[in-house]
């Protein structure tokens, strides 16, 4: 999940004995896991035949955004009682959340449009308001959902798949940026929210840019109290690389967040 910016340690970690596939995971449950069926919009239990289930076909590029929105705030779950599972979306910028419904309505594989949603933030009384939607219980979001979580004291928690370096696609760290990504302006630099991740799992991401795209980065502290969280820094040198690699693929509304 986005974070606010706050002040940062570097972390000096040497990749070079880091495997890419390594398959440590963190312990810090999908923040969306207790969404009920009601607060995302209808319906979300639309039975198929396995034919019907079979006609759809997932396109590459539909893959690799859900991959994108899987290593931020995008959420799978598995209902009570339900077999299969479905990709929750949920946040704050409208029309990025209307572009992600537009991508996978033409597969059939969700239901109403999305929904805003109005929340209080504690301690300050301010309104948050927020866009969310999801798809049909489908298997396809079940093999994912036992490729990206593990269970952990009876919880489904998000982890980084040990072959998260064949996932990562131009086009999904786009969408990663799209979700979590923050450009800042004074230094020059992006920031990658991966605050629910491991360190291990951290490291492992910068190993995949690394290997797949040669863009370094460091692992930073998160600066929040009492919690062991860290993001990737991508440092200013490097972010033309990343502008250069993503703007083909980053949704016009969101390329703010590599400063384009």
């Amino acid at each position: 999940m986005t974070a606010t910016p706050a002040q940062h340690t570097e972390t000096q970690t040497t990749l070079s004995h880091i495997p890419v596939g390594n398959p440590f995971h963190s312990t810090k449950p999908c923040l969306n896991s207790n969404y009920s069926p009601s607060n995302l919009g209808k319906p979300t239990r639309k039975r198929f035949t396995k034919e019907q289930q079979a006609a759809i076909v997932f396109p590459t590029h539909v893959k690799e955004i859900i991959t994108g929105k899987l290593l931020g705030d995008g959420c799978l779950s598995i209902l009570p009682g339900c077999t299969n599972a479905r990709l929750q979306i949920h946040q704050k910028d409208k029309e990025f959340v209307f572009h992600l419904y537009d991508c996978f309505n033409p597969l059939g594989i969700v239901g109403a449009p999305p929904k805003e949603q109005k929340s209080i933030i504690k301690p300050s009384g301010n309104t948050r308001i927020s866009y969310q939607f999801c798809t049909f219980l489908l298997p396809y979001f079940t093999g994912l959902h036992l490729q990206w979580y593990h269970k952990v004291n009876g919880r489904a928690v998000k982890v980084v798949p040990c072959n998260i370096a064949e996932l990562l696609t131009p086009r999904a760290l786009a969408y990663w940026l799209s979700g979590d990504g923050h450009y800042l302006k004074r230094d020059g630099c992006i920031q990658l929210y991966t605050n629910s991740f491991s360190p291990t799992e951290v490291d492992q991401l910068r190993a995949a840019l690394l290997q797949n795209f040669s863009i370094e980065s460091t692992r930073v502290s998160a600066g929040v109290k009492g919690k062991d969280q860290f993001i990737i820094r991508i440092p200013k040198r490097e972010v033309g690389k990343v502008q250069d690699l993503v703007k083909g693929h980053i949704p016009s509304m969101m390329r703010y967040r590599v400063g384009l």
